[in-house]
């Protein structure tokens, strides 16, 4: 039979007599709850109670944890959001004063107004395009030639002469 709890703890002989439940240092010195015959069922049973209770508490705490973490990660974008805005706003601000503006919404209104100015500026035909007369460098193939290249050849811009036998 195993050593009750008290006796395996100080390292005492435990002997017990078949007539007794409990063992003979326990009776002398008349300790309560000799337990020579091991852990009751009712022991398993609350053993396994408090460690539930523990895993409970635990799983809770670590819950508690997470939502601190994700409440922390949405204030941070959230402030991360805001110092964003201020920016743009000072931004605006600053815009407003360059410009001599009074209110945002004339702000808006200008922005506005130039927007459409360069989109109308975009749409117009340029110059380029309305005059045929006038070639682009890029694609005249003779732009690059010396003024005294075609004299060489004989090719002084007038009519050439007629020759015999054409």
């Amino acid at each position: 039979m195993p050593p009750c709890a008290r006796c395996e703890k100080r390292g005492l002989d435990c002997i017990v007599s078949s007539r007794s439940t409990r063992c003979g240092e326990c009776v002398r010195v008349n300790a309560p709850g000799c337990n020579t015959t091991g852990p009751s069922l009712a022991d398993w049973e609350k053993l396994k109670r408090e460690e539930d209770r523990l895993d409970r508490e635990q799983e809770l705490a670590e819950l508690s944890i997470l939502q601190a973490h994700q409440a922390a990660i949405e204030s941070l974008a959230r402030s991360q959001r805001l110092k964003k805005q201020r920016a743009l706003l000072r931004e605006r601000g600053s815009e407003m004063l360059r410009r001599g503006l009074a209110t945002l919404d004339e702000l808006e209104e200008a922005e506005e107004r130039n927007r459409r100015e360069a989109e109308a500026r975009s749409t117009l035909p340029t110059p380029s395009n309305t005059n045929s007369e006038v070639v682009d460098p890029e694609h005249d193939p003779y732009w690059g030639l010396s003024p005294g290249f075609f004299d060489r050849l004989g090719a002084d811009g007038g009519t050439p002469p007629a020759t015999l036998g054409s």
